[in-house]
């Protein structure tokens, strides 16, 4: 009963540090409004005969510039879900796939599409297509061993202009990471460690925020990878507990031609 309960804590804890994570980016867009100028009436002091006016010449037409490569790939290339096959999930939208064991199961479809707050028996594909557009987070992929002692999950996280701007990958971990140790903490986990770094992901070398700490005499072992791309920063999230599993996880990623 106890060890149910802990495999229960720590999956509430992924969903934490999702969760956290994402809420770093909610943030709109503010379109600062000019301020007002008053007009001020003034009388004349003797009236002038009226001059005729002289044509107004008309406004030199600047041209439009054309669209970048990057700005036209990032018009073209709308949010897609991955997909799973058997045991092996492929994301052509974010360029990375995986090849899990036997021993792992991957929520369904529908599963995610609710944790995303869309219901897909009350719309049809092309709306909830529309919806995905739309949703400021998206579950894509959510994976659990048997014995729930590891899961990996990928969100995509909808990013403002401003703050897609402001923040890079690294920008993104780091502001995330105070936060973070004060959630866990209050459910009870005691963080030995938290640190930002690098890791190889996919075949290439990624930004990551890596913690270590304890729920009881469970040891647990997170990293999650971020990956900025065409409107979206892209959360790897691996999670493993009793025995640090998370190198032999991500193993199992490669690239995938987007």
């Amino acid at each position: 009963m106890k060890q149910a309960k802990k495999i229960f804590l720590v999956v509430l804890a992924i969903l934490v540090l999702v969760s956290v994570l994402c809420a770093c980016g909610n943030t709109s867009e503010e379109e600062e409004q000019p301020p007002e100028s008053g007009a001020v009436e003034e009388s004349p002091a003797t009236e002038e005969p009226e001059a005729t006016p002289e044509p107004t010449p008309e406004p030199t037409q600047e041209p439009t510039p054309e669209p970048t490569p990057e700005e036209e790939a990032e018009e073209e290339t709308p949010l897609k879900l991955g997909t799973v096959e058997g045991n092996t999930y492929t994301n052509t939208f974010a360029g990375f796939g995986c090849t899990l064991g036997e021993e792992w199961t991957f929520l369904s479809e529908e599963d995610l599409l609710v944790m995303a707050g869309i219901t897909a028996e009350a719309v049809t594909d092309e709306e909830i297509s529309q919806l995905l557009q739309e949703s400021s987070v998206v579950y894509d992929m959510y994976a659990t061993q048997d014995d729930g002692l590891c899961n990996i999950n990928v969100v995509y996280e909808k990013m403002s202009t401003a703050y897609s701007l402001l923040l890079d990958e690294e920008a993104y971990l780091e502001a995330s990471q105070e936060t973070i140790v004060t959630a866990l903490e209050s459910m009870g986990f005691v963080i030995d460690e938290i640190s930002l770094g690098t890791t190889e992901f996919a075949g290439n070398t990624r930004h990551s925020l890596t913690l270590r700490g304890t729920l009881g005499d469970l040891a647990i072992y997170e990293e999650q990878v971020a990956i900025k791309h065409n409107g979206y920063m892209i959360g790897i999230t691996f999670a493993s507990y009793g025995e640090n599993l998370l190198e032999e996880m991500k193993s199992a990623f490669f690239a995938v031609e987007s």
